[in-house]
Protein backbone atom coordinates (compact mmCIF):
# COMPACT_ATOMS: atom_id res chain seq x y z
CA UNK A 1 0.00 0.00 0.00
CA UNK A 2 1.32 3.55 -1.35
CA UNK A 3 1.21 6.00 1.23
CA UNK A 4 -0.09 9.07 0.00
CA UNK A 5 2.06 12.92 0.15
CA UNK A 6 1.74 14.38 3.57
CA UNK A 7 2.42 18.23 4.16
CA UNK A 8 6.12 18.94 5.21
CA UNK A 9 5.26 20.45 8.56
CA UNK A 10 3.43 16.77 9.17
CA UNK A 11 6.78 14.50 7.77
CA UNK A 12 8.92 17.01 9.77
CA UNK A 13 6.85 16.06 13.10
CA UNK A 14 6.79 12.32 12.84
CA UNK A 15 10.61 12.35 11.68
CA UNK A 16 11.48 13.82 14.82
CA UNK A 17 9.10 11.97 17.19
CA UNK A 18 10.37 9.07 16.29
CA UNK A 19 14.04 9.62 16.34
CA UNK A 20 12.69 10.74 20.09
CA UNK A 21 10.49 7.69 20.62
CA UNK A 22 13.83 5.84 19.76
CA UNK A 23 15.38 6.37 23.35
CA UNK A 24 12.25 4.61 25.10
CA UNK A 25 11.90 2.37 22.32
CA UNK A 26 8.86 -0.95 21.81
CA UNK A 27 6.45 -1.75 22.00
CA UNK A 28 4.83 1.15 20.04
CA UNK A 29 0.99 2.34 20.49
CA UNK A 30 0.01 4.78 18.15
CA UNK A 31 -3.23 6.63 18.50
CA UNK A 32 -4.14 8.10 15.60
CA UNK A 33 -7.54 9.95 14.28
CA UNK A 34 -7.01 9.52 10.45
CA UNK A 35 -5.66 7.58 7.85
CA UNK A 36 -2.87 9.49 6.98
CA UNK A 37 -0.62 9.54 10.34
CA UNK A 38 -1.61 5.70 9.88
CA UNK A 39 0.77 5.92 7.18
CA UNK A 40 3.21 8.31 9.02
CA UNK A 41 3.52 6.41 11.44
CA UNK A 42 3.95 2.70 9.37
CA UNK A 43 6.72 3.87 7.73
CA UNK A 44 8.73 5.39 10.13
CA UNK A 45 8.76 2.48 12.42
CA UNK A 46 8.34 -1.27 12.55
CA UNK A 47 7.83 -4.31 14.34
CA UNK A 48 5.46 -4.46 16.90
CA UNK A 49 2.90 -1.35 16.34
CA UNK A 50 -0.43 -1.24 17.70
CA UNK A 51 -2.71 1.16 15.96
CA UNK A 52 -5.96 2.40 18.14
CA UNK A 53 -7.93 4.08 15.79
CA UNK A 54 -10.52 6.75 16.56
CA UNK A 55 -13.36 6.12 13.91
CA UNK A 56 -13.86 3.43 10.88
CA UNK A 57 -12.66 4.88 8.67
CA UNK A 58 -9.02 5.65 9.94
CA UNK A 59 -9.41 1.68 11.82
CA UNK A 60 -10.21 0.24 7.80
CA UNK A 61 -7.18 1.72 6.28
CA UNK A 62 -4.81 1.10 9.44
CA UNK A 63 -5.96 -3.05 8.89
CA UNK A 64 -4.93 -2.87 5.70
CA UNK A 65 -2.19 -1.08 5.90
CA UNK A 66 -0.91 -3.27 8.43
CA UNK A 67 -2.27 -6.48 6.14
CA UNK A 68 -0.18 -4.96 3.22
CA UNK A 69 2.90 -5.04 5.26
CA UNK A 70 5.79 -7.32 5.55
CA UNK A 71 7.69 -5.69 9.05
CA UNK A 72 8.36 -7.54 12.00
CA UNK A 73 10.62 -7.16 14.79
CA UNK A 74 13.03 -9.42 16.40
CA UNK A 75 10.23 -11.79 17.43
CA UNK A 76 8.30 -11.70 14.39
CA UNK A 77 5.19 -9.59 15.92
CA UNK A 78 3.47 -7.12 13.15
CA UNK A 79 0.60 -4.77 13.56
CA UNK A 80 -2.25 -5.10 15.21
CA UNK A 81 -4.84 -2.91 15.09
CA UNK A 82 -7.73 -1.36 17.78
CA UNK A 83 -10.82 0.59 18.20
CA UNK A 84 -10.31 4.00 19.87
CA UNK A 85 -7.73 3.35 22.62
CA UNK A 86 -10.13 4.59 25.75
CA UNK A 87 -12.32 1.61 24.76
CA UNK A 88 -10.11 -0.72 24.62
CA UNK A 89 -9.42 -3.11 27.97
CA UNK A 90 -6.13 -4.57 27.53
CA UNK A 91 -3.45 -5.83 29.85
CA UNK A 92 -0.72 -4.87 27.48
CA UNK A 93 2.01 -2.40 28.34
CA UNK A 94 3.49 0.09 25.38
CA UNK A 95 7.33 2.32 25.93
CA UNK A 96 6.43 4.17 23.10
CA UNK A 97 3.31 5.65 22.78
CA UNK A 98 2.72 8.55 19.40
CA UNK A 99 -0.58 10.25 19.60
CA UNK A 100 -1.73 12.10 16.64
CA UNK A 101 -3.92 14.32 17.32
CA UNK A 102 -5.70 14.85 20.01
CA UNK A 103 -9.50 16.46 19.58
CA UNK A 104 -11.88 18.21 21.48
CA UNK A 105 -13.94 16.29 22.93
CA UNK A 106 -12.08 13.31 23.56
CA UNK A 107 -8.66 14.23 24.46
CA UNK A 108 -8.89 14.26 28.50
CA UNK A 109 -10.53 10.56 28.05
CA UNK A 110 -7.70 9.69 25.80
CA UNK A 111 -4.29 10.94 27.88
CA UNK A 112 -5.89 8.93 30.78
CA UNK A 113 -6.42 5.69 28.57
CA UNK A 114 -3.06 6.32 27.35
CA UNK A 115 -1.48 7.02 31.04
CA UNK A 116 -2.46 3.42 32.08
CA UNK A 117 -1.11 1.71 29.18
CA UNK A 118 2.35 3.41 29.16
CA UNK A 119 4.97 1.44 30.77
CA UNK A 120 7.59 2.68 33.63
CA UNK A 121 9.64 4.85 31.64
CA UNK A 122 7.54 4.65 28.80
CA UNK A 123 7.08 8.38 26.90
CA UNK A 124 4.29 9.52 24.50
CA UNK A 125 4.74 11.98 21.91
CA UNK A 126 1.59 13.97 20.32
CA UNK A 127 1.47 16.42 17.59
CA UNK A 128 -1.55 18.60 18.12
CA UNK A 129 -2.40 22.18 16.88
CA UNK A 130 -2.07 25.57 18.23
CA UNK A 131 -4.18 28.53 18.66
CA UNK A 132 -2.52 29.97 15.67
CA UNK A 133 -3.99 26.72 13.27
CA UNK A 134 -7.57 28.33 13.25
CA UNK A 135 -6.39 31.40 11.60
CA UNK A 136 -4.28 29.58 8.94
CA UNK A 137 -6.16 27.07 8.18
CA UNK A 138 -7.73 28.73 5.11
CA UNK A 139 -4.43 29.07 3.51
CA UNK A 140 -3.93 24.63 3.67
CA UNK A 141 -4.13 22.97 0.59
CA UNK A 142 -6.24 20.44 2.23
CA UNK A 143 -8.35 19.82 5.27
CA UNK A 144 -9.14 16.41 6.62
CA UNK A 145 -11.47 15.70 9.34
CA UNK A 146 -8.92 14.23 12.54
CA UNK A 147 -6.68 16.67 12.03
CA UNK A 148 -4.65 18.51 14.53
CA UNK A 149 -6.86 20.15 16.96
CA UNK A 150 -5.73 23.58 18.57
CA UNK A 151 -5.19 22.23 21.81
CA UNK A 152 -1.22 22.35 22.48
CA UNK A 153 -2.00 24.80 25.56
CA UNK A 154 -5.12 22.68 27.25
CA UNK A 155 -3.15 19.26 26.50
CA UNK A 156 0.24 20.54 27.85
CA UNK A 157 -1.71 21.69 30.71
CA UNK A 158 -3.38 18.34 31.18
CA UNK A 159 -0.51 16.61 30.89
CA UNK A 160 1.08 18.44 33.68
CA UNK A 161 -2.45 17.84 35.69
CA UNK A 162 -1.82 13.79 35.20
CA UNK A 163 1.52 13.55 36.52
CA UNK A 164 3.75 13.70 33.12
CA UNK A 165 6.14 15.94 32.30
CA UNK A 166 7.26 17.32 28.99
CA UNK A 167 10.82 16.89 28.23
CA UNK A 168 11.07 17.48 24.68
CA UNK A 169 8.73 20.51 22.29
CA UNK A 170 8.77 21.98 18.91
CA UNK A 171 6.62 24.66 17.72
CA UNK A 172 6.11 23.79 13.62
CA UNK A 173 4.74 25.70 10.88
CA UNK A 174 5.06 29.00 11.44
CA UNK A 175 3.72 31.90 9.47
CA UNK A 176 6.75 31.76 7.29
CA UNK A 177 6.44 28.23 6.48
CA UNK A 178 3.01 28.67 5.91
CA UNK A 179 3.30 32.20 3.19
CA UNK A 180 6.03 30.16 1.52
CA UNK A 181 3.78 27.26 0.65
CA UNK A 182 1.53 29.27 -0.80
CA UNK A 183 3.97 31.03 -2.96
CA UNK A 184 5.17 27.61 -3.93
CA UNK A 185 1.66 27.01 -5.28
CA UNK A 186 0.85 30.30 -6.70
CA UNK A 187 4.42 30.04 -8.54
CA UNK A 188 3.15 25.95 -10.17
CA UNK A 189 -0.10 27.27 -10.86
CA UNK A 190 1.99 30.21 -12.58
CA UNK A 191 4.43 27.77 -14.39
CA UNK A 192 6.87 28.83 -12.64
CA UNK A 193 8.82 26.03 -11.52
CA UNK A 194 12.03 28.04 -10.93
CA UNK A 195 9.86 30.02 -7.88
CA UNK A 196 8.37 27.30 -6.91
CA UNK A 197 11.53 25.51 -6.24
CA UNK A 198 13.17 28.43 -4.44
CA UNK A 199 9.89 28.64 -2.29
CA UNK A 200 10.25 25.21 -1.82
CA UNK A 201 13.25 25.37 -0.37
CA UNK A 202 12.62 28.12 2.04
CA UNK A 203 9.81 26.12 3.40
CA UNK A 204 11.84 23.88 4.78
CA UNK A 205 13.88 26.07 6.04
CA UNK A 206 10.91 27.72 7.67
CA UNK A 207 8.95 24.87 8.76
CA UNK A 208 10.81 25.11 12.26
CA UNK A 209 9.48 28.60 14.04
CA UNK A 210 8.17 29.31 17.43
CA UNK A 211 6.51 32.49 15.58
CA UNK A 212 3.04 32.08 14.78
CA UNK A 213 3.42 28.00 14.93
CA UNK A 214 0.54 26.49 14.05
CA UNK A 215 1.63 23.02 15.31
CA UNK A 216 3.05 21.36 18.17
CA UNK A 217 4.75 18.39 19.05
CA UNK A 218 5.30 17.31 22.88
CA UNK A 219 7.24 14.67 24.18
CA UNK A 220 6.16 13.74 27.59
CA UNK A 221 7.63 10.67 30.16
CA UNK A 222 5.17 10.04 33.34
CA UNK A 223 6.45 11.21 36.54
CA UNK A 224 9.05 13.04 35.13
CA UNK A 225 12.61 12.31 33.81
CA UNK A 226 13.26 8.65 34.61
Amino acid sequence: MTASPSRLEYAYAFDLAASWLERAGGPYLAVVSTPEFVDLIASRVTGNVIFACDDERTLDHAARRVAASTYSDDEGETGRVWPAVETVAQPETFGSVFWAAPQHGSWEVKLAAIGRLVAPAGEVCLFTGTSVSAFLRPLRARQEAGGPAPLAGRVHAGLAASGWQVIRSRRLGGIASAGWAVTGRLAALAGRPDLADRAERAHHIAVESERGASYALLCAVLGGIQ
